[in-house]
């Protein structure tokens, strides 16, 4: 595994509190996700494993391995821009792969279906 190419990492500061502040809020357990539309032509995502989710550094950097591969697909054929970041809990660690996989494309898809119906509200 790779990590993800530079322009695909959230990584700003500026960028990450903007989103919390900003952005809404998605859960499929053990991962939440925080996310928000941006200017960009592509999506940009981060993990984040908490101390208390996982004591021993091994075990959250093979959480955030996993998650981050498992988005890689989904995001891949995401059109414009996008700031993810995923909030993973401990049981990303021992989930099997193909439902860590499926509950990030739920995700992705969950997002798409939101973002949809935002640009294109009902009429009254």
């Amino acid at each position: 595994m790779t990590p993800p190419p530079r322009n695909l990492r959230l990584r700003r500061d500026a960028d990450i509190r903007e989103l919390f502040r900003s952005g809404r809020r998605l859960s499929v357990p053990p991962l939440t996700v925080v996310y928000r539309r941006t200017a960009l032509e592509h999506p940009r995502y981060g993990v984040q494993v908490s101390r208390r989710t996982a004591k021993r550094a091994v075990t959250r950097n093979r959480i955030r391995r996993r998650v981050r591969e498992a988005f890689r697909g989904p995001l891949a054929g995401w059109e414009g821009g996008l700031d993810l970041m995923v909030l993973a809990g401990a049981e990303a660690a021992t989930l099997p792969w193909d439902e860590l996989a499926a509950r990030c494309r739920r995700l992705v898809e969950q997002i798409t279906h939101r973002e949809s119906q935002r640009s294109h509200p009902r009429s009254a």
